[in-house]
């Protein structure tokens, strides 16, 4: 993964970028499906409907909008904007902008016996669903998780130190 922060353009694809935008330059072997928000988070990132760039319509080189950003030709430039608040990189000569207002994520697993339980979680970002323990115990309803309240206990604590 190489990183740029440029307020003129990219060498590459010639596209002008707005000033403060900052974007990551995935290589072709990257997976962007596996790429994790924790990555991206020191980045700025640009706000939904934000001109990201420009770049002249008669360019040569193959570029185009990529994931979450949408293309306007008007005249003889190309403008690129973001569909979503988020954080812009560019991969596969495509210009993409990755959410960076996302839900917490919270799974619960239990025994067969339902006295034992296993979660797995993430904090929310930007303006996404924070990670809370009455979300924490609507999973464990949901998946009927029946403990003594110790233990319960010992949960809560453990999930107000993980949000906080």
């Amino acid at each position: 993964m190489s990183h740029g922060a440029q307020k003129t353009g990219t060498e590459e694809e010639h596209l002008m970028l707005e000033n403060g935008v900052e974007f990551v330059r995935l290589l072709d072997s990257d997976n962007i499906d596996a790429m994790e928000i924790e990555s991206l988070a020191h980045y700025k990132n640009v706000k939904n409907g934000q001109l990201i760039g420009t770049r002249n319509a008669d360019e040569q080189s193959a570029f185009g909008p990529g994931r979450n950003v949408v293309k306007s030709v008007k005249g003889p430039v190309e403008y690129y904007y973001a569909e979503k608040n988020g954080f812009v990189f560019i991969y596969k000569k495509a210009l993409h902008v990755v959410p960076s207002d996302v839900d917490c994520f919270i799974s619960i697993r239990t025994s067969a016996d339902k006295m034992r339980a296993f979660m797995d979680c993430s904090p929310g970002y930007g303006s996404g669903k924070r990670l809370s323990i009455a979300g924490v115990k609507e999973e464990l309803q949901r998946a009927e998780y029946h403990s003594v309240s110790m233990k319960k206990t010992f949960w809560v604590q453990s999930i107000k130190q993980t949000a906080r």
